[in-house]
C-alpha cells in the first residue's frame, strides 16, 4: 500500500511539476505579448497625442516640436503632416527631404512647402506635382523657377486661370505684362 501511495505521490508530484512549467511558460508568453501590446499601444497613443496636439496650438507643429525624439520618425511624421502640413517645419531633414511626406504636408496645407528641402523647391517635376496639389504652394518654388517662363507655360496649362500669377517676381511680371498666356480656344 505504501508503494501505491508512493507512485500516486510522484505521479501527482511530476503532474504538479509539468503543470507549474507550462503555467511558467504561459505567464512569460503572455508577459511578452503584454508588453509587445503596451509598446504598441504606446507608439499609437504617442502618435495620436502628436497628431491631436496640433490643433491645441497655432504654430501647427506643437507635437513634433516638443517631442523632437520623433521627429525622425517617419510613420509618426506622416500621421502628423496628414493631420497638420506645418508640423513638417519640425520634422528631421531626411523627412523633409521626403518627396513623399512633403506632398502628403501640402495636401494638408500648401504653406507647408516652405519647410521643404530646397532641392524639392528647385526641381521641377516636384514642384509641378505640388501646384497641382495646390496652385498655392507654387509661392515657395525657387525662385529659378519662378522666373522659368516656358515652365509658367507649362503650369498655365494644368491650370488656365493662372493662380500662380500673384508669386511672379517683379522683373517678370515687369517684362511680361499679365504673365504667359494660357492656351485658349
Amino acid at each position: 500500500m505504501n508503494n501505491n501511495f508512493n507512485s500516486l505521490f510522484e505521479l501527482m508530484k511530476n503532474t504538479a511539476a509539468d503543470l507549474f512549467s507550462k503555467l511558467q511558460n504561459m505567464f512569460s508568453l503572455s508577459l511578452f505579448a503584454a508588453k509587445e501590446a503596451k509598446k504598441r499601444a504606446d507608439n499609437y497613443y504617442t502618435a495620436e497625442y502628436l497628431a491631436g496636439a496640433f490643433w491645441e496650438g497655432d504654430d501647427g507643429g506643437l507635437g513634433l516640436r516638443d517631442h523632437q525624439n520623433l521627429n525622425n520618425n517617419r510613420e509618426i511624421v506622416i500621421n502628423c503632416v496628414k493631420e497638420n502640413g506645418l508640423a513638417l517645419q519640425y520634422a528631421d531633414y531626411s523627412l523633409q527631404e521626403d518627396e513623399e511626406v512633403v506632398k502628403l504636408a501640402c495636401t494638408n496645407n500648401p504653406e507647408a512647402f516652405q519647410f521643404a528641402a530646397e532641392h524639392l523647391k528647385s526641381n521641377y517635376d516636384c514642384v509641378k506635382a505640388m501646384y497641382a496639389i495646390n496652385p498655392a504652394t507654387f509661392e515657395h518654388a525657387a525662385d529659378a523657377i519662378k522666373n522659368d517662363m516656358v515652365f509658367l507655360e507649362e503650369l498655365a496649362k494644368i491650370d488656365p486661370e493662372r493662380p500662380f500669377k500673384q508669386y511672379l517676381s517683379d522683373e517678370v511680371s515687369k517684362v511680361y505684362g499679365e504673365g504667359p498666356k494660357s492656351p485658349g480656344p
